[in-house]
């Protein structure tokens, strides 16, 4: 069920309690899925293979209510690396603590998707980010106006999607994240009322997996999350979070996954070494192509005593098939001294690429 209005006093309905009168059974339960929306909007999305993810999520706050950020934030780094290594890379994942940096960091790279961790407070008026504690001259906030002409100004445009984790991020009406943010990123998820840190986390976690592991569409994704099991129905929490849905059609590149990878190798099954090594090359590589990082190159080196040319033999079957995979054997010093080692390794690094200008078609 997707609603469509412009009006905010419809958006502050909780729509997420609908219930069917036949058995007073939530539609959520009864797999429906809720959505909202400003109005109706053809926009197709196209997610890359490997989205690049901003978090957002300033340091506790003295006198507020702890969030436990840094255990939440480490946690989903965790579990995003644990099935794709190339999330170790900070071009795909990006932390930020203040304004000043997600400013900053946003005039440098695009990112897919946005997600604020942190303290919210709001009512039907307006809704607010609480970033630090309030000074004579600073009330310590953001409002949602303010990052709403954050992310237009930003590198590429606003993300696809904005996932607001805070209390009352939703409550704002016209002031709300749902309606404001909607002027440039296509799905927003944010909550309705105050949320317990355990269910934010837990939700947050699990709406990002299934949009950056399992390329589903924020719709989806929400949809999973809310009733997966893990919440409790007479507890309400699963119907805090709501989204905004300012698309029709979502599509995504699914993940490079290591199962379904190298079926050019029929013994690759049995290769156990170098394997998560040469995986993050693939995927890295992969993200390169969908153009989600900027990068001209990707360079390893080693020795043979460490298997770097058993690890290249495996990259071989992982690159995508327009890719070239260019060797250069390079004759190192036998010994190099320390303040020669950077200058040496620029003017290897040099020479190689004269070898790979040379041997392009």
């Amino acid at each position: 069920m997707r609603i469509i209005s412009p009006c905010e006093h419809i958006h502050r309905l909780p729509w997420n309690m609908l219930a069917r009168d036949s058995d007073n059974r939530f539609l959520r339960y009864a797999d429906w899925q809720i959505t909202l929306a400003r109005e109706y909007n053809p926009q197709r999305v196209e997610m890359p293979s490997l989205p690049a993810l901003l978090v957002f999520s300033p340091p506790e706050i003295d006198g507020y209510g702890m969030t436990g950020t840094d255990v939440h934030i480490r946690q989903l780094q965790i579990e995003l690396t644990a099935e794709i290594r190339s999330y170790e890379s900070p071009t795909l994942f990006k932390l930020v603590h203040t304004r000043q940096e997600l400013e900053r960091v946003l005039q440098r790279q695009h990112f897919d998707v946005l997600y604020y961790y942190g303290h919210g407070e709001g009512d039907d008026l307006s809704s607010r980010l609480r970033l630090e504690a309030p000074t004579p001259a600073n009330p310590g906030t953001m409002s949602l106006i303010h990052l709403r002409e954050t992310l237009q100004r930003a590198v590429g445009g606003s993300p696809a999607v904005c996932y607001i984790n805070a209390c009352m991020s939703a409550s704002g009406g016209k002031m709300g994240a749902g309606l404001q943010l909607g002027y440039g990123c296509a799905a927003v998820i944010a909550n309705r009322t105050e949320a317990w840190v355990s269910v934010a986390q837990r939700q947050g976690l699990s709406f990002l997996k299934y949009i950056l592991l399992d390329a589903l569409s924020p719709h989806e994704a929400l949809h999973r999350t809310v009733t997966s099991g893990y919440e409790d129905v007479g507890d309400s929490s699963w119907a805090t979070p709501i989204l905004t849905r300012h698309y029709t059609e979502w599509q995504c590149k699914r993940k490079p996954n290591l199962h379904h990878l190298n079926r050019q190798d029929k013994d690759w099954p049995l290769k156990l070494d170098r394997v998560s090594q040469s995986g993050y090359i693939g995927e890295y590589m992969e993200a390169v192509l969908n153009g989600s990082v900027d990068t001209l190159c990707c360079v390893w080196y080693g020795s043979a005593a460490v298997g770097v040319d058993l690890l290249h033999e495996r990259v071989q079957h992982k690159v995508p098939g327009n890719t070239d995979l260019i060797t250069c054997q390079m004759n190192w010093p036998m010994a190099i001294t320390d303040e020669n080692r950077d200058e040496m390794f620029r003017a290897s690094l040099l020479a190689g690429f004269r070898c790979i200008y040379h041997a392009a078609p």
